[in-house]
């Protein structure tokens, strides 16, 4: 038998109760539950979320486990967030600029032609052009790139335990130097006017889900 049927059929075997607690098919199926849970669930509640001093920021590479980061500083309207364990992202009002610590990390973001949009109030009837420049690893810089931003629809989503009324805009990264387009989706919240929620990539092969669990918290000079 190839180890996926084996694998199926452990997990047949318990889920038709014919797996004993304590033994090594349970202790397989019970493994399995627990990755899948990490993937639909944060290891925090809401109120833990809420008792940290800063902003936090949920993160999932698609198909993985769900992580936090936490706002460290607000720097040329940059925000940088750090994990325990050394990720950072670099966001510019809900863009991802800059990674590290991911299989795949983009180096920079930077806009050539055009004005970047996020962050600012939007017509839901428009749509939105910006040109920028990429460099990500492992040796890909000053890649040309076209973000297309247009309105899908409105929506409500959950985070963590709130449901919130968000306008769903679905935008499309091209590569004029290369047939490559990606999909990307921008969630923004119908009463701050703040991205909450989006899909975006990092590199060509990899999208990590960006979710706003507590706003950042800049207070001024």
């Amino acid at each position: 038998m190839d180890r996926r049927s084996v694998l199926l059929g452990l997990g047949a075997a318990a889920l038709t109760g014919c797996a004993a607690p304590g033994s090594a098919v349970y202790q397989v199926v019970d493994s399995y539950r627990a990755l899948d849970r990490a993937k639909k669930e944060y290891p925090f509640s809401r109120e833990e979320i809420e008792g940290q001093p800063l902003g936090v920021l949920g993160v999932q590479v698609e198909g993985g486990l769900k992580g936090i980061v936490v706002w460290s500083k607000r720097e040329d309207a940059y925000d940088y967030w750090r994990s325990g364990n050394g990720v950072l992202l670099v966001t510019q009002a809900g863009r991802l600029i800059r990674t590290s610590g991911f299989p795949q990390d983009q180096l920079a973001s930077r806009v050539v032609s055009g004005v970047e949009t996020l962050g600012q109030p939007l017509n839901q009837s428009q749509r939105y052009e910006v040109s920028r420049e990429l460099d990500y690893l492992p040796d890909q810089y000053g890649v040309e790139a076209v973000y297309r931003l247009e309105y899908s629809k409105n929506a409500q989503i959950q985070l963590l335990g709130r449901t919130l009324a968000v306008a769903e805009w679905k935008e499309t990264v091209s590569f004029p130097k290369s047939r490559r387009q990606w999909k990307q989706q921008i969630q923004i919240d119908q009463a701050t006017g703040q991205v909450v929620r989006s899909i975006q990539h990092v590199g060509p092969k990899m999208r990590v889900v960006l979710e706003q669990l507590k706003p950042a918290q800049v207070v001024s000079q």
